[in-house]
């Protein structure tokens, strides 16, 4: 078989696998969260909202898991690659949701006016200031890290870049995680259910960070063995 068609072959193989073992769980696991989330915290609204609302915390929590692979892969003592196939398809289905929960979000709010987001027209200062104006600004910054984040998880971005600007780009992902946290806090409602989504948001937020210090904790370790220079051994023949 000719290079470039063992090529073609193993890429078209490596991509049936990620279907099955990643994309296929992931839809009904996601699908089996966003049931659980309207559940628990918003049962009772229209059909748009309550798709807003379950897609923004399933958005948040999978993004989360992107954050975690790399500290569990070191708690349990397995390799942790710059890149690997289960992070890269975790973080593209979080980016989808996350694009998904924009979409509802539009046509919740304001069908077919976007910039009503942004823009009050009234005023010294037309731009929307207010907590709506606020969570509206902090979104849009969060979908624009999400597209670059989407556009680079692939093997080609990573040659093109090189490992060091590729990891220093991926690591927005962090910039991610606290731009949507601040603006879910800022959209929770002032209402009875305003407690129930902080706890969510705090508790997601408070695994994260666990795991991600966790993490740091086992690599320092690591890493302050690995520098520790080797103890010699001792012969009969050094006794003699």
């Amino acid at each position: 078989m000719p290079r470039s068609a063992a090529i073609r072959s193993a890429k078209a193989l490596r991509l049936q696998r990620r279907l099955i073992r990643h994309y296929v769980p992931l839809g009904l696991l996601s699908g089996m969260a966003m049931i659980a989330i309207d559940l628990v915290l918003h049962p009772d609204g229209g059909k748009l909202e309550r798709l807003v609302v379950a897609s923004a915390y399933l958005g948040l929590i999978l993004i989360g898991v992107t954050l975690l692979i790399g500290p569990l892969n070191l708690l349990r003592r397995r390799p942790n690659p710059l890149s690997n196939d289960l992070r890269r398809d975790v973080g593209i289905w979080a980016g989808l949701v996350s694009v998904a929960h924009m979409l509802f979000g539009l046509q919740w709010h304001y069908p077919w006016e976007p910039w009503k987001f942004f823009w009050d027209g009234s005023g010294t200062i037309p731009l929307r200031l207010d907590s709506f104006g606020q969570a509206s600004y902090l979104g849009l910054g969060s979908i624009l890290i999400v597209a670059l984040l989407l556009t680079i998880s692939n093997d080609r971005a990573l040659r093109n870049l090189g490992r060091r600007r590729w990891k220093l780009l991926q690591r927005l992902n962090y910039v991610l995680l606290g731009l949507i946290t601040l603006h879910a806090i800022v959209f929770i409602p002032t209402d009875e259910r305003a407690q129930t989504y902080l706890f969510l948001v705090v508790g997601i937020i408070a695994v994260i960070v666990g795991g991600q210090i966790a993490g740091l904790v086992v690599w320092r370790r690591r890493m302050r063995v690995a520098r520790q220079p080797a103890i010699p051994t001792t012969t009969t023949d050094d006794l003699a």
